[in-house]
């Protein structure tokens, strides 16, 4: 799949670091840099290592779910695409719903699967997340999850 959209990856990666640079344009790369250069390297680490690692888990829990409905992927691809997800997630109006049918497409195209299981994957992935981000109903997940 990567190779033959070696193009249009190239693309969206030319246009969102011209989108960047527009935003420190406007914004000012010294008073960037300066902010950033009052942060404390330490607790900057820990949030950047604390974020991946809590992309790999969820991409973990990504591939548990594929590999239930018969897809074997690496683990790095699982995170790669888990990070896919939360783009179009983040970025489709009308939040998490919104970014489900495009994640499946996602997910049916890195897998090699058709739509109808990329889409069921990363429902039942999704589901998973809000359910452990879930306060109203936590007795009843540990309980689902007991039976």
């Amino acid at each position: 799949m990567l190779k033959g959209n070696a193009r249009a990856i190239f693309i969206g990666f030319v246009g969102s670091l011209a989108v960047l640079g527009g935003f420190y344009w406007y914004v000012g790369i010294d008073e960037t840099l300066s902010v950033l250069s009052m942060a404390d390297t330490k607790i900057l680490v820990l949030v950047v290592v604390g974020a991946m690692c809590w992309l790999v888990a969820w991409g973990m829990a990504l591939r548990t779910v594929l590999g239930v409905l018969g897809s074997t992927i690496t683990p790095v691809k699982a995170t790669a695409i888990f990070s896919g997800v939360l783009f179009a997630n983040n970025v489709t109006p009308f939040g998490q719903a919104g970014g489900e049918p495009i994640s499946g497409l996602l997910i049916s195209h890195a897998t090699d699967r058709e739509y109808e299981t990329g889409l069921a994957a990363i429902a039942v992935s999704m589901r998973s997340i809000s359910s452990h981000r879930s306060s109203s109903q936590p007795l009843d997940w540990a309980i689902s999850r007991r039976v």
